[in-house]
């Protein structure tokens, strides 16, 4: 049976994983670092590994780690950079290299900054379901992360979710459940000192894709209907072999 327009046709789920910051600014004359440059979290990294570690470190090594587990389990996996980047790419942009790519779903992944009060891991989501069609999706995905982070004992404090329909990564992507995940607060020492073990970033990671590998075939379907398997759609993402995880950092 050659197949009709109605056939059903197995693809592999593509997930999107953005590791937040690591390109040139907008101007494109300086490194977009994000928020754990002069924060105890570098102190703390300088004085443990001789590296002036930054948010933009610690996301790549997070993303990485869930890539490879979700590579591992067979899902198509886009990453919006692999190391610094030395281009400047806006955060709108970002967005709709997502969409543009075919993604099934979108994480982000970021580290806070605040006072040295505030700590623990926090998820963001757009809940805007006037303007966003994968509002409840997203929403539910979010929970589901929360819990799972949750259980692996991975966030310093119960795990908050929260909607924020402004975030430019979150309301550019389209049609496609997103999220976005602060791991934790670089500005806190307590959780400065886990994220620089490889045990918390294995478990960050570890529910991160426990979420995906969980939710994404059932929630948002791994079947689509075509004559025959057509080729996903690509764009200006980054490949990689998730085998070697070790990334550049900025002395």
């Amino acid at each position: 049976n050659s197949g009709t327009a109605s056939s059903p046709v197995l693809r592999k789920t593509t997930i999107y994983l953005d590791a937040g910051h690591g390109f040139l600014n907008a101007s494109g004359d300086a490194m977009d670092y994000g928020s754990g440059k002069d924060t105890i979290y570098q102190q703390l990294a300088e004085e443990l590994t001789g590296q002036k570690l930054t948010e933009a470190d610690l996301n790549l090594a997070i993303t990485l780690k869930v890539g490879r587990i979700l590579e591992e389990k067979g899902y198509t996996v886009l990453l919006s950079r692999t190391d610094y980047m030395q281009k400047s790419l806006p955060i709108n942009a970002r967005a709709a290299m997502v969409k543009e790519a075919g993604a099934d779903v979108l994480v982000s992944i970021h580290a806070n900054s605040a006072n040295p009060a505030a700590y623990g891991t926090r998820i963001y989501y757009n809940g805007d379901g006037s303007t966003y069609s994968k509002a409840l999706e997203s929403q539910m995905f979010a929970s589901a992360m929360a819990q799972a982070i949750d259980a692996a004992g991975a966030s310093s404090k119960t795990t908050q979710i929260y909607s924020n329909p402004e975030l430019a990564m979150l309301n550019g992507t389209g049609n496609i459940p997103s999220v976005l995940v602060e791991t934790c607060f670089l500005t806190n020492e307590n959780d400065a000192k886990a994220a620089l073990t490889e045990e918390w970033q294995e478990k960050i990671a570890g529910a991160i894709a426990e979420t995906i590998l969980k939710n994404t075939p059932w929630r948002f379907g791994i079947f689509e209907f075509s004559k025959k398997k057509a080729p996903l759609r690509r764009s200006d993402f980054q490949k990689r072999s998730f085998s070697d995880e070790k990334h550049r950092v900025q002395k």
